[in-house]
């Protein structure tokens, strides 16, 4: 087991603000707060018994400093970094108690295409309603035990993903600075995509079918 993984708490969602609203509250972050690489934002939230419904209440696991967020809805995996010791509520999965690295390095993986391929084909629950990703099937996840280069250069691209996502936010849309990051970002995806399919021994062949349209990507 490289991670521990658990769901994030039951907010009512009812009480999540987007303004803080007393001195009380502490941040919390959705599904939708979240993009592949990408903090969006957060909402505010007073943390007591009352306010919550089933699910994670451990403060402690909640809010561990570094941890890797995985929105539970959606036709691809959406997953990021955080290391502010943010709350993730229950539209939100998340991975804790590894190094910072490793955490990274399951952050690349999971953001990848081979992962998603593997996401939509085997493990999507709902795929033509709400596509939906469940814990059991989360913990079933093929991942590969990297050599310690490995899981290094993937962790150090992820954390480039992230830098450039976090430099486009605040980029004026479409200048030629922002169309350079975006350049960039893909470029570093790609990479990171590549070094997945090395690690997992893909032929070319079988990077061709993953890299195919979506609409060709069943494999079988």
């Amino acid at each position: 087991t490289f991670a521990k993984s658990t769901s994030g708490c039951g907010a009512k969602s009812s009480l999540l603000h987007k303004e803080r609203v007393n001195d009380k509250e502490i941040r919390v972050v959705k599904g939708e707060s979240i993009g592949q690489y990408e903090n969006k934002g957060f909402f505010w939230f007073e943390f007591s018994d009352e306010n919550l419904t089933g699910r994670t209440r451990d403060a402690g696991k909640l809010g561990v400093k570094e941890k890797v967020l995985i929105r539970k809805t959606g036709a691809d995996i959406i997953a990021t970094f955080d290391d502010s010791g943010v709350y993730p509520e229950q539209s939100l999965y998340f991975l804790y108690g590894a190094n910072r690295d490793t955490l990274l390095y399951l952050l690349a993986l999971l953001n990848s295409k081979l992962i998603n391929a593997y996401y939509r084909n085997f493990a999507v629950t709902n795929r033509d309603t709400t596509p939906q990703l469940k814990n059991i099937d989360l913990d079933k996840f093929p991942i590969r035990a990297p050599s310690d280069e490995t899981r290094v250069h993937l962790a150090r691209l992820a954390q480039k993903a992230i830098a450039l996502n976090r430099e486009i936010q605040t980029t004026l849309l479409h200048s030629d600075r922002w169309n350079s990051l975006k350049s960039e970002l893909a470029e570093t995806r790609k990479f990171i995509d590549n070094a997945v399919y090395d690690l997992y021994g893909l032929t070319e062949e079988e990077r061709q079918i993953i890299e195919a349209p979506l609409q060709d990507r069943a494999l079988g």
